[in-house]
């Protein structure tokens, strides 16, 4: 008679939990930003995320200028359809070589205010501080428009910004260089982002 009433007594408190979880779900809101994510109501979209690496794995009696030509090296391309569009712009700009990247393009380029246009309608201003900080706050302005925007790295480093009109529209992309080092390699995220 105990086992019974036990038992019972666990399935309704299971079944109670469950529906507080679904209440919990149900009340957060949609519109929250996550990890490198631009919200689709800003004029700022993400277009592109590839991710590049450094491996030390295999690599631990090297010593002296094997050692640094490695460190200094520039990491490849994980996973990436080499046939798009971008891909071959990114070359074209010597952004990459083939499939690695390009680290010197990115080395310490702080982007203060600019213009994405030749024009100069559209002004884009960018604060962040590489060293204490994984946040950048964009601004970016057109005639009587102005976009806020603040991007989240969650800890990643900022290598660097650049600008670059990957899709020939005659407005400049925005690139951002992060990295982060996990399992025996240096990781690199480059994210561009497309003024609409």
């Amino acid at each position: 008679m105990r086992i019974i009433i036990v038992f019972f007594a666990s399935l309704l408190l299971f079944a109670c939990n469950e529906q507080k979880k679904d209440k919990i779900f149900e009340q957060t809101p949609k519109d929250k930003t996550y990890k490198n994510e631009v919200k689709i109501k800003s004029g700022l979209q993400e277009i592109e995320r590839l991710s590049f690496r450094r491996s030390y794995a295999g690599h631990e009696n090297l010593s002296g200028k094997a050692l640094e030509k490695l460190h200094t090296s520039n990491p490849a391309l994980e996973t990436f359809d080499s046939s798009t569009k971008i891909f071959k712009k990114l070359n074209q700009l010597n952004i990459l070589t083939s499939f690695d990247l390009v680290l010197s393009g990115f080395k310490d380029k702080k982007l203060g205010t600019q213009y994405l246009d030749n024009n100069r309608k559209i002004e884009i201003t960018c604060n962040y501080d590489s060293l204490t900080m994984s946040k950048i706050d964009l601004a970016v302005t057109n005639e009587n428009k102005k976009d806020l925007k603040t991007l989240d790295f969650n800890g990643d480093h900022i290598i660097g910004i650049i600008l670059k009109d990957i899709d020939d529209d005659n407005v400049k992309e925005i690139l951002v260089l992060t990295n982060y080092y996990i399992m025996n390699g240096d990781n690199y995220v480059l994210t561009i982002l497309k003024y609409i």
